[in-house]
């Protein structure tokens, strides 16, 4: 979960799980399980153990009744912990990253930025549109060595602010006000999607 400085008074924690579920409802996803449930007393400055992210992901697989040999693809955060550097995220990012890995699964991440210090090279002619989704580019990323299960490929997309914020409004435990202000993320136009297959 989230560190308590974004939670507005009258909210704890434990609270964005069900706001979660209605987020997903709002989004079109019928298959969702949140990994890090408030039962395992989680510390925002302590990243989470390996075995909780094992059994609460077997358990995320039963729930959305996915068999691991199914699974197409695994996108998680950035390994630099998206805008905040969320110890959390990087967790997960470093967890994920090495499980497909191992299990030569493809694996992918979003990121804010376009990530420094790797040569992208666009394949896109054009862009392209698909109901609120815009195709801004998609490149192809050369192999960059301090990137454990690097990328190869990188697609640029633009979202659709307002349902961005409408989404983040559901997250009533979630300082609304507070990441208007001071969140990057929530006004920008281009977000990317890094994957490597």
């Amino acid at each position: 979960m989230g560190t308590t400085k974004n939670i507005p008074e009258g909210y704890k924690d434990e609270d964005r799980e069900q706001q979660f579920y209605n987020l997903v409802e709002y989004l079109g996803f019928n298959k969702s399980y949140i990994i890090t449930q408030p039962k395992h007393n989680i510390n925002y400055y302590e990243p989470l153990k390996n075995k909780i992210i094992d059994k609460e992901f077997i358990r995320a697989l039963k729930k959305i009744n996915v068999k691991i040999e199914n699974v197409s693809m695994i996108i998680t955060h950035s390994f630099y912990g998206d805008e905040r550097k969320h110890p959390h995220h990087i967790k997960l990012y470093e967890y994920f990253s090495k499980y497909t890995f191992d299990n030569n699964i493809p694996f992918g991440f979003f990121s804010i930025i376009k990530i420094p210090n790797i040569n992208h090279k666009s394949i896109l002619h054009s862009t392209y549109k698909f109901n609120n989704l815009h195709i801004l580019s998609y490149d192809t990323v050369d192999d960059y060595v301090h990137i454990k299960n690097y990328p190869t490929y990188m697609i640029e997309f633009g979202n659709e602010i307002n349902i961005k914020k409408k989404a983040l409004k559901l997250y009533k435990s979630v300082d609304y006000n507070k990441h208007i202000k001071d969140y990057v993320s929530i006004s920008c136009l281009a977000e990317r999607l890094y994957f490597n297959k």
